[in-house]
C-alpha cells in the first residue's frame, strides 16, 4: 500500500499550457507556480517562438516529454534564439527552429538534450539539427501536418529505433537521420507524397528493410548515394513507374540503367537489358566472385566499381561498351587482367587503379 502511494505521488505532473505567448514560456511556468527544474512532462497549444525553445532545452533540465502538435509557432527575429551566432537570426514560422534541441557546438557541446525521451511534432517543418545528437530520444510522433525534416535533424539520435512518417511528408533532407544507428524500422504511410530519397538516412545497420514509396521520382546517387551504406533488403512498392529492384540491385523501371548495389547484396547478376552503370554504383560492396557485364551496356561510371570486390571481371569482345569513365575499376584489387572489347572508344584516367593488374587486352 505505502509502495503504492510513493508510485502515484512520483509520477510526473503533466503540465497543458493553453496560453504562453511568444518569447513567454518562462515566465508563464514560474507565474503559474511551476519550477523550472521540475518540468517533466509539457504539452504546449498556444503561441511560442524560438526563444522559447531556448528555455525548454537550457532551463527545463528535467524534460521527458514534449507534445507540441497543437502549438503555433510564429516567425522570431533576433540573437536570442538556439543558433549561436551574435548577428540577428531569422527563424521561420511554422518550423521548429534549428538546433532546438541539439548540441551547441560554441558552447563546447557534443550532445544534445540528453533528458528528452519523446517528442509529437505537429509543425510543417522540422529545422536542421533540431534534434541532433539526442540519444536517449526513443519517441518521434509527427502529426499530418509535418511536411518536411530538415538536414541532420535527428541524426544521431542513438535511442531511436523506429520511424513512421505521415502521408504529408514531402521532403526529408539530407543526413535527417544519419548514424541513428539503432533504427530498425523506416517506413512511409501510403499514399506517400515523397518525391525524393536523399542521402544518409537508411544506412542504420539495423534496418532490415526499406521500401521505396511509389510517389518518389528521384533517388541520390553517386559517391553520397540514397542506398550507399544500406545493408538490408531493398524493395520498391507496387505500382512505382521509376524504379525497380532485382537481385537486391536498384535500377531504373525498365533495368537500362543500374543506379546503386547496397553493400548488403553478396551475389550480383547484371540484368542483360542495362545499357549503364551509374558512377559509384557498387561502392562499398564486397562480393567475392567474378562480374559478368553484360554485353548492351555501353558506359560504365566514374567509380562504377570503386569497391574491394570482384575476383574477375568479364567483358565479351564484341560487347557495345564504349565509355569507362575515371576510376571505373578502381579498388577491385583481386583482379589480374581485363579484357576491352573491340568498341571500345574511351577509357579515362586511373580507369583500371588495380593494384593486381597485369595485364589488360583490347581486341
Amino acid at each position: 500500500f505505502l509502495g503504492l502511494i510513493f508510485s502515484l505521488c512520483s509520477q510526473a505532473e503533466t503540465i497543458v499550457l493553453w496560453d504562453v505567448g511568444a518569447g513567454k514560456l518562462e515566465e508563464v511556468l514560474i507565474s503559474k507556480g511551476y519550477a523550472l527544474n521540475e518540468v517533466v512532462d509539457l504539452q504546449i497549444r498556444s503561441t511560442i517562438d524560438a526563444r522559447d525553445f531556448v528555455t525548454m532545452n537550457r532551463k527545463l533540465t528535467k524534460l521527458e516529454s514534449l507534445d507540441i502538435r497543437f502549438a503555433t509557432i510564429v516567425e522570431y527575429t533576433g540573437t536570442d534564439g538556439p543558433w549561436p551566432m551574435p548577428l540577428p537570426e531569422t527563424y521561420p514560422a511554422g518550423e521548429v527552429p534549428k538546433l532546438a534541441f541539439g548540441p551547441n557546438a560554441m558552447m563546447g557541446q557534443t550532445v544534445g538534450k540528453t533528458t528528452l525521451k519523446s517528442v509529437q511534432l505537429g509543425q510543417a517543418s522540422i529545422g536542421m539539427m533540431a534534434f541532433q545528437a539526442c540519444e536517449n530520444l526513443e519517441t518521434v510522433v509527427f502529426n499530418t501536418s509535418v511536411k518536411e525534416i530538415g538536414q541532420s535533424a535527428f541524426s544521431k539520435c542513438t535511442s531511436l529505433t523506429n520511424i513512421a512518417l505521415p502521408t504529408s511528408i514531402t521532403t526529408i533532407q539530407m543526413n535527417a537521420f544519419a548514424q541513428s544507428n539503432n533504427l530498425e524500422t523506416f517506413v512511409f504511410e501510403s499514399p506517400a507524397s515523397i518525391t525524393k530519397l536523399e542521402s544518409g538516412n537508411y544506412s542504420s545497420p539495423k534496418l532490415s528493410s526499406f521500401t521505396i514509396p511509389a510517389s518518389v521520382t528521384e533517388v541520390a546517387a553517386g559517391e553520397q548515394g540514397a542506398f550507399s551504406a544500406f545493408k538490408g533488403t531493398l524493395q520498391v512498392e507496387e505500382g512505382s513507374q521509376y524504379f525497380a529492384v532485382e537481385g537486391g540491385i536498384l535500377y531504373d523501371k525498365y533495368l537500362t540503367k543500374l543506379i546503386q548495389c547496397p553493400p548488403g547484396v553478396t551475389a550480383v547478376t547484371i540484368p542483360e537489358s542495362v545499357l549503364s552503370i551509374q558512377p559509384y554504383a557498387f561502392k562499398g560492396v564486397s562480393v567475392a566472385a567474378p562480374l559478368t557485364i553484360p554485353n548492351k551496356v555501353q558506359e560504365s561510371g566514374r567509380n562504377a566499381f570503386d569497391a574491394n570486390a570482384f575476383t574477375a571481371i568479364n567483358i565479351d569482345p564484341l560487347s557495345d561498351l564504349k565509355t569507362i569513365r575515371t576510376n571505373a575499376f578502381r579498388g577491385c584489387n583481386a583482379v589480374t587482367s581485363i579484357t576491352l572489347p573491340v568498341g571500345i572508344q574511351t577509357i579515362e584516367g586511373y580507369a583500371f587503379q588495380i593494384a593486381g593488374l597485369t595485364d589488360i587486352y583490347i581486341y
